[in-house]
Order: structure tokens, then sequence, then C-alpha cells
């Protein structure tokens, strides 16, 4: 009688654990190309360790942040059935990030579907706006700003002040904010 090979049973939870363990540090140092094996993995870890301090200890490991290890988990939870690597590769982490924060465990499918559509030929800004029901301008122009701490509260007092309002640890409604206090620079020195 030939000699047979032991079967082989599906990996254990241990068993993924610990691959999971080895992997998500490479993973996390080659973002454009692994991010949404990480956040599938991430997910994965969570789902199966269970345990707070062991997934921030993967984060750590892994040289990310807690703030985004926990975002890519949520990812990959709330999309899982619509997860295609190579669509959400080309959609990317940022309109993703977006659109997962909106699934709800009643949105319709047909809702995310629609959003991911959307993000594939929309810039994050214009998702942004899209998932929020505002209109956007075709033609806009982005700015980005580099401010120390001080200046950065001097900006957001003067936006407020304006009509901006805090959202999270930003700002919404700056650019109308923004434009509100040049009209009135431009009123002054009018002659």
């Amino acid at each position: 009688m030939p000699a047979t090979s032991k079967p082989k049973f599906p990996k254990t939870a241990k068993e993924v654990v610990s691959e999971i363990t080895k992997r998500a540090p490479s993973l996390a140092q080659k973002p454009k190309t692994s991010v949404l094996k990480l956040a599938d993995d991430l997910y994965t870890f969570r789902s199966l360790k269970r345990d707070g301090s062991a997934f921030r200890n993967l984060a750590e490991r892994s040289g990310i942040s807690q703030r985004k290890a926990y975002h890519l988990a949520d990812i990959a939870r709330k999309l899982e059935d619509y997860w295609d690597a190579e669509r959400f590769e080309a959609i990317g982490w940022t309109k993703l990030c977006m659109i997962s924060a909106r699934v709800k465990d009643d949105t319709a499918s047909r809702t995310v579907e629609h959003w991911l559509k959307f993000a594939e030929s929309h810039t994050a800004r214009e998702c942004q706006l899209h998932l929020d029901d505002q209109p956007f301008e075709q033609e806009t122009r982005c700015m980005l700003l580099r401010l120390d701490e001080s200046q950065y509260a001097k900006f957001a007092k003067a936006v407020m002040k304006h009509g901006a309002k805090k959202r999270g640890k930003g700002l919404s409604g700056v650019e109308k904010a923004l434009m509100s206090i040049i009209r009135k620079v431009s009123q002054a020195d009018a002659p």
C-alpha cells in the first residue's frame, strides 16, 4: 500500500493569527501595494483574537498608528461584501475610508455600490461632497497650508468666526469662511 501524506485541514485560528503577526509588518512597509491585504489581515486578526491590546501591539510592531489600524480593519469589515482588491486599489485608501465611515448595518447594498462607482471616477474632495449631499464645482483648486500650532489656532479662530465649524479634529466650511474673510478685506480696501 503506498504511503499517504497527512490530510491538510483548514488552519486553526491560532495559526492564522500567527501568520498575520509575521506578515503584517512587511505589508505595512509597502502601503501603496499592500494596504488592502493589510486591511483584510487586520480585520481577520481582530475578529479571531478579540484582544484590544494584542491588536494595538500588532499595529505598533507594523509601524502604523492604532487609528490607521482600526480604520483599515473597519474598511475591511464594512466593505467585506464588495471586496475587490483591484478595484479598491484603484479607488484608494482615502475614499474607501470616507465610504466605510458612512456604511451602517442597514445601508442598502445598491447605495454602497453607487458610492464605490462614484469614487472610481471622482476625486476624494468630490466624493466627500457627494457623500455629504453637497454640490461641487467642476473647476476648483486645492490649497495646502502648512501651519504650526500657533498659526493653526489663529487660522481656526478666524474661519470659525466667519462660519466654519469644528468637525472631529478638523474644520468644515472653511472655503466659505475664507471667502467671507476675503470679501470683508476687499470691501475694506475699496476706495
